[in-house]
């Protein structure tokens, strides 16, 4: 491979890095100012998770297991220091998530003919369905929507044609998970 291109894949990864983690700092600065030092910890476990899989997806149109390990690991931390009960509620509900979307999936995948939502997207949110549950998850999946949608729209305004290429949904569901964690659920 040629240093140019070596350069210029190192420059888009760690610039698209940087943008994502500026954008999650600013957002998390922005809410709630009165948040506990274990609010702030268990946020910056889930935000650092979520620039990672952003990164990797937008590099390799990929989720890393150790990214949705990560993900569900602190999501199960965090609800646990409220007791077994809620921890158990919250894995409960990324189960279900996780089992819905893979039924969405296939199925979609199946009516489609090509990949509409891949494995790593199912494990993913059913990994932060642990950490905002059913409502929240429902929430994300709709912001992500819209944020993919927009996506969609300004490529074709930059292009002046069709956007058919794919898109790496994960950054657009971390955005969606990153809002709702911080701002609570929007439907």
């Amino acid at each position: 491979m040629c240093q140019f291109l070596k350069v210029t894949i190192l420059s888009n990864t760690v610039s698209s890095g940087a943008g994502l983690a500026g954008l999650f700092i600013t957002s998390f600065l922005l809410a709630n100012p009165w948040n506990t030092p274990v609010f702030v910890g268990f946020s910056l476990w889930l935000g650092v998770a979520l620039i990672w899989l952003s990164v990797v997806d937008l590099r390799r149109f990929e989720i890393p297991d150790g990214a949705v390990w990560m993900l569900v690991s602190g999501g199960v931390a965090y609800h646990f220091q409220f007791g077994w009960p809620q921890a158990g509620q919250f894995v409960l509900e990324g189960s279900a998530t996780f089992l819905l979307m893979f039924v969405f999936s296939v199925i979609a995948n199946w009516w489609m003919q090509k990949t509409a939502l891949g494995f790593g997207d199912v494990k993913l949110l059913g990994a932060v369905a642990i950490w905002v549950g059913l409502v929240g998850v429902s929430s994300a999946i709709f912001l992500a929507s819209v944020a993919g949608i927009l996506y969609a729209l300004a490529m074709r305004a930059l292009r002046g044609q069709a956007f058919g290429g794919a898109i790496p949904f994960g950054p657009f569901i971390a955005l969606g998970v990153w809002t709702v964690w911080l701002f609570g659920p929007v439907l």
